[in-house]
Formats: structure tokens, C-alpha cells, sequence
């Protein structure tokens, strides 16, 4: 009988133990690393959890999927979608518009306040940087739009390779709650993407 009791405490500690790892994950070490070599990377930190892209399933309208992360080029802007289009969390989706990135190049790029609308739908085309995204709120258990104001964080562009097709970066900052107070936070942000093969990067 003691042999079971004390059998059974070891597999409860045993227990205690895995869900005490897996809740001390260290984040950051989820995120791709730093690079400028177009390896088809984005990660950042959202409230310190890491928040990736993932590709969607194929459906009748998508049957190749949602791409995680696409890029769209405009005549003087770049912008940038990126997706988990798997569980959604904790970012569902997040839209980053830079200006004249083919003039001014390396840099870094201020955010301005954002009108949650991206080059291709919002007329007329806002021309600043900004970046929005849908996250989904742990506390209020909902999905809620957030977006930068000005001078809220900024993108860092490390490397802008027109010939090679790359651009490389990283990003931190607070964006506020659409009509709302409420602020999350991204840091570690990083990118490292080549616009020509990325649709073919499985996330």
C-alpha cells in the first residue's frame, strides 16, 4: 500500500514538474534569430509571449492556404501581412505599412498614428508608417484591434537589398486599443525576408 502512495506522489510531482517547464518556456527562444540574409523570418514578443506566423489550411477559396507572412510593394510603400492562421493566438493577424523604403533604404522608420487601414483597401492611401494588428485579449477572452500612434515604437531596417530582393529588420513599440485605452506591447521584433520566395515558406 505505501509502495502506491508513494508511487502515485512521484508521478503527481512528476506532473507538477512537466506543466511547471512548460509554463517557464523562455519566449524569446521561440522567436528566429536575428538575421539580413532574406531567410523568410518574422517573429516578435506580444505582452513577453511569442507570437509567430502560421499558414492556414486549404479551404475551396484558399486552396493553397493563407500565406503566414506576404509582402506588397506600392509605388513608394511596402507593407507587410503576417497571419497565424492556426489557433490565432496571440496575434491573429498584423499589418505593417513603411513608406519610401526603396528611397530612404536602412533606417529607422517612426510610427505614426494609425487609421487601421492598409495601402490596397483604405482611399486615399495614408501615407505614413504604421502598423495594426488583431490580438486576442487573455483577460477579457475576445478579439480586439490594436494599432500605433505617433511615436508609439518604431522599425529598425537593417538591410534593403533591391537586387537580391531582400529586406531585413527589427521592431518594438505600444500599440493602443482601437476607440479604447488599453496598450500591448511588442518587443523582439524581427523580420528577414526575401518578397520573392516568401509565398513559398511554409510557417
Amino acid at each position: 500500500m505505501k509502495s502506491i502512495q508513494l508511487l502515485s506522489i512521484v508521478i503527481i510531482t512528476a506532473c507538477f514538474a512537466i506543466i511547471s517547464c512548460k509554463k517557464s518556456v523562455n519566449q524569446l527562444s521561440l522567436l528566429p534569430p536575428i538575421t539580413d540574409t532574406g531567410a523568410n523570418t518574422f517573429g516578435c514578443l506580444v505582452n513577453n509571449i511569442a507570437s509567430l506566423p502560421k499558414n492556414g489550411n486549404p479551404t475551396w477559396s484558399t486552396p493553397f492556404g493563407k500565406e503566414g507572412v506576404s509582402v506588397i510593394f506600392g509605388s513608394d510603400w511596402i507593407e507587410f501581412y503576417v497571419g497565424n492562421y492556426q489557433d490565432g493566438k496571440p496575434i491573429n493577424s498584423m499589418m505593417i505599412h513603411l513608406q519610401n523604403v526603396q528611397q530612404l533604404k536602412s533606417g529607422d522608420y517612426n510610427w505614426k498614428q494609425t487609421t487601421y487601414e492598409n495601402a490596397v483597401t483604405g482611399f486615399p492611401v495614408y501615407y505614413e508608417n504604421h502598423i495594426y494588428c488583431r490580438a486576442f485579449d487573455y483577460n477579457k477572452n475576445i478579439w480586439i484591434y490594436y494599432g500605433s500612434y505617433d511615436s508609439s515604437g518604431k522599425i529598425t531596417i537593417t538591410n534593403y537589398d533591391a537586387l537580391k530582393h531582400i529586406i531585413s529588420g527589427t521592431f518594438y513599440g505600444k500599440l493602443c486599443e482601437k476607440n479604447g485605452t488599453d496598450t500591448i506591447s511588442i518587443t523582439n521584433g524581427r523580420f528577414d525576408i526575401n518578397w520573392t520566395t516568401i509565398r513559398y515558406k511554409k510557417f
